[in-house]
């Protein structure tokens, strides 16, 4: 039996680069599943460049974080558009490595579909 897509549920995803400090200092992103048109959308600008695939990837799925800090030390604010969409300010904020293991980690789609399977 199939079991629907739960565009609800967030998947909770610590870098490979901050899973050994303690769980108060590491940053957690909170990932969503890409609906049908994100996935569309996605593949589209993956033909443009992998650049702006990876932001596509990353306005589709990333639905805000945990403990992200500027400089200053301040929290950093998660912002979406009217569609409900990570902003490229938002995203701009994420470091560079990071933004390339949230779009292209090879851990990435299982953290997700274990969040959509309630697992």
């Amino acid at each position: 039996m199939a079991i629907a897509v739960n565009y609800t549920k967030l998947a909770r995803y610590v870098t490979k680069s901050e899973r050994h400090l303690p769980k108060e200092k590491q940053t957690v992103y909170l990932l969503k599943p890409r609906s049908l048109a994100g996935g569309c959308a996605v593949a589209v600008a993956f033909k443009e460049s992998s650049y702006h695939g990876m932001i596509a990837q990353l306005r589709y799925t990333l639905a805000g974080w945990e403990n992200l800090l500027k400089r200053d030390g301040a929290p950093a604010q998660f912002k979406t558009d009217q569609a409900g969409l990570a902003t490229e300010e938002s995203i701009g904020l994420v470091p560079e490595s990071d933004r390339q293991e949230l779009a292209f980690g090879d851990e990435i789609e299982r953290a997700l579909t274990e969040a959509d399977l309630g697992n």
